[in-house]
């Protein structure tokens, strides 16, 4: 029997400045996500983060106390450990910053917002990561060229980007996702399989216990060991490595969730809410939105840039025709996700994001594989480099914005030069992540109206209003009764508010949220002018007036949301 060939991308001809790609790749990865990383967090407007999960992430965070090794913090929608990681990241800061000052209320979220930036440095690492494992799973595979090509696009990548900029599980759950896939790619040709199966069955347990669709990673670790070659020395007992890298799977998905064995039925209870959630939509976001399995494809496509994502397809295709053993490998966890996630009522893009890390993969080892062929092939290899350009100017774009003023805070600044103390700006719904900084909780988590409507009806320059009927639980959203009642010289509302309604108007059904919609939009037609943005000329339909905000990509938007501002005419006089 003879031992593994080494890896083609491995061998004495390798160029010496190829040793410099990692770590360039590395510093380049998160040196760009550094950009911008201080998007959205609290400043003199408002309190809280503008990202809505980053503080309820938090706030679940802080129930876990290592110091005691009490692990369990009674929330399971994920797994615990990036909430373990958030807290002891709160230490950290805790320690070298110093805690809120007891006599200065606002210097609590100030605090948070210092943990917020912390835990965002941390996704940034594990972004960049992830961007050094592919570079580094394609180096065994390929041509050098097209092992630099895969970790810059990986690196540049738009939604990857940006979402390695949050303070979410996201960042972490996909870089150990990659981490164990490199390990099962490494199990293939490596003369140290058990070593190998070992890691793959670790990084899935990690990646399992920061987002439960991690342990698909085990499908992959399975078609490594089948697909590794008979002759190989060590001779392979697959059923032995399999056996011992679920093991490790068990293992590290225990420590990382010790909650499973201590507090069973708290995680049964949110496990299932997490599977239910998926299957019966949030909200009417997703609503009408065609089958998950197009959605996401559209998302890679949005999320990566169209350019490469159809070059990335391109090598997909030609992976599937020659079967390289990485691709089979890299197929046996994708394709089991795509069906997982393409069957839920919900499309996030960040459900996306294992595949816009993983499709620079095969944009990668198609370009190498083409500058090894050498002649007009290498015309693939240039067209994957202006791939890695294109998504790096997208990235770019994103990163101006999360760098600039955020609009929440803009629009703000423009009222209060263009009104007065006593004019009154009327919202559609409860104030939220989406809502400008007209007062500091604007973008208090869910659950705090009451606080907030405190803090709003006593704001001035301009004056806050909502329409709450004698019962606050019986409200609901584009309450006529704002218009009626209340009568504000301005209403404002969000993409996130109008998107759904408008888009869902064009369809029949009954949604009742819609027939209010067109109702409150009837009448603010009759009696206010659409100042922001400059309105259609003619006579604009619902979709027409409306069509921005359906084009956009709901989490790749929570930086930089659009707003509509509605003026009301002068010619309208109040009602007595």
């Amino acid at each position: 029997m003879s031992e593994i060939p080494p890896s083609p991308s491995l061998t004495s001809e390798t160029p010496a400045w190829h040793r410099w790609l990692l770590p360039a790749i590395l510093l380049i990865a998160f040196g760009i996500r550094l950009l911008g990383i201080s998007w959205g967090l609290p400043n003199d407007l408002h309190d809280q983060s503008y990202h809505p999960d980053e503080q309820v992430i938090w706030t679940y965070a802080q129930q876990i106390e290592p110091a005691k090794l009490d692990f369990t913090p009674g929330f399971y929608n994920y797994g615990t450990l990036y909430l373990t990681v958030m807290r002891i990241t709160t230490d950290v800061v805790m320690a070298y910053r110093g805690g809120p000052d007891a006599n200065d209320p606002s210097s609590v979220w100030q605090f948070v917002g210092a943990c917020h930036l912390a835990g965002r440095i941390f996704s940034a690492v594990a972004g960049a990561i992830a961007c050094g494992l592919v570079f580094a799973l394609l180096r065994r595979v390929t041509h050098p060229i097209g092992a630099g090509v895969g970790g810059l696009l990986a690196a540049f990548a738009p939604a990857w980007v940006v979402h390695s900029r949050f303070q979410t599980v996201d960042a972490l759950a996909v870089c150990l996702l990659v981490a164990s896939l490199y390990a099962s790619v490494r199990l293939l040709d490596d003369p140290r399989p058990m070593k190998w199966a070992l890691w793959a069955g670790v990084f899935a347990g990690l990646s399992t216990g920061t987002k439960y669709t991690g342990v698909l990673a085990l499908f992959a670790l399975a078609a490594a060991l089948a697909l590794r070659p008979k002759e190989a020395e060590p001779v392979p007992n697959r059923a032995k490595l399999l056996a011992f890298g679920v093991g490790m799977w068990l293992v590290s998905f225990f420590l990382a969730t010790p909650g499973v064995l201590l507090e069973t039925s708290a995680f049964i209870r949110d496990f299932k809410y997490e599977m239910w959630h998926t299957q019966t939509g949030h909200g009417l976001i997703f609503e009408r939105t065609g089958p998950g399995f197009i959605h996401h494809a559209i998302n890679l496509v949005q999320g990566l840039h169209p350019l490469p994502a159809l070059l990335g397809f391109a090598g997909l295709v030609m992976a599937l025709v020659t079967r390289p053993k990485f691709a089979l490998v890299i197929f046996a966890f994708t394709l089991p996700y795509y069906i997982l996630v393409g069957r839920a009522e919900i499309a996030f893009i960040r459900y996306t994001l294992p595949f816009i890390v993983l499709m620079p993969v095969f944009v990668g080892w198609l370009a190498g594989e083409m500058h090894s062929r050498g002649g007009r092939s290498k015309l693939v290899t240039g067209l994957a480099m202006v791939c890695v350009g294109a998504a790096g100017l997208t990235t770019m774009d994103f990163t101006t914005v999360m760098s600039r003023p955020d609009p929440r805070d803009r629009l703000v600044e423009w009222f209060r030069k263009e009104s007065t103390p006593e004019t009154t700006v009327g919202l559609v719904s409860d104030p939220w992540f989406y809502t400008p900084a007209f007062f500091k909780s604007s973008a208090m988590m869910r659950g705090r109206q009451r606080m907030q409507w405190e803090e709003m009806f006593a704001a001035s320059g301009p004056r806050v209003v909502q329409f709450l009927p004698e019962d606050p639980r019986e409200r609901y959203d584009w309450d006529i009764r704002l218009l009626t009642s209340m009568q504000p010289d301005y209403v404002v509302f969000s993409s996130f508010e109008v998107g759904p309604v408008s888009r869902l108007s064009n369809f029949t059904g009954t949604y009742i949220e819609v027939d209010r919609f067109r109702e409150f939009h009837t009448m603010l037609e009759a009696d206010y002018e659409q100042i922001m943005p400059a309105p259609p000329t003619g006579s604009p339909s619902l979709a027409e007036r409306y069509r921005m905000a359906n084009q956009l990509v709901h989490d790749l938007e929570y930086v930089r949301p659009l707003y509509w501002v509605w003026k009301r005419k002068p010619t309208v006089s109040p009602t007595p």
